[in-house]
């Protein structure tokens, strides 16, 4: 099963640096178990509230619920409450279904495709130092490296580390980062 994964991951990043879009879905398919990313991440324990909001965003969920391929920067529950929403703010979002802000919490952590760690650790290096990647709502993350850890920045200055990476679900890879990408202020 090792070699299988790494097999993957090798066929993976060439792909991205090619662009062959079959050797791409061709890899993410050997490592892919049967559950999607919304269930995935709403099932782990540690990601349970970043999991319910993507619930809540009813125009993300359909669409990483899709067959489509997604990337996921996964919200740690801790980090969610250390940066304004703990378990009673995601609460009231979920509970009275808003939507719009769910969207926007969301939307700002999801890459369109399959991005591993590897394949952003060697944008980092073709980049000589740094990568960008577009989230599905418009938002330029800034990829690079400290220390050999991936370090995600947005527009607005939030910078998160990717904690535990390439959770593979049916329709993508999850990476779980401690921090939030895009948070409104009110």
């Amino acid at each position: 099963m090792r070699q299988v994964s790494t097999f993957a991951s090798a066929l993976a990043l060439v792909s991205i640096v090619a662009g062959n879009t079959y050797a791409q879905d061709f890899a993410a398919k050997l490592n892919a178990p049967r559950v999607n990313l919304v269930s995935n991440v709403t099932n782990w324990q540690n990601t349970l509230q970043f999991g319910r909001l993507m619930q809540t965003s009813t125009h993300f969920r359909s669409l990483i619920s899709s067959n489509a391929r997604f990337t996921v920067f996964a919200v740690e529950n801790d980090t969610l409450a250390s940066n304004g929403l703990p378990i009673d703010e995601v609460d009231r979002i979920v509970g009275r279904r808003e939507k719009p802000l769910a969207d926007r919490i969301v939307g700002a952590h999801i890459l369109r495709g399959i991005v591993t760690s590897s394949v952003i650790s060697a944008q980092i290096t073709r980049g000589e130092g740094t990568a960008t990647f577009m989230t599905i709502s418009g938002i330029m993350l800034t990829a690079t490296r400290e220390n050999g850890k991936i370090i995600l920045t947005s527009p607005n200055g939030q910078r998160v580390q990717i904690s535990s990476a390439n959770h593979m679900s049916r329709n993508g890879i999850v990476h779980v980062v401690d921090g939030v990408l895009d948070y409104p202020t009110r």
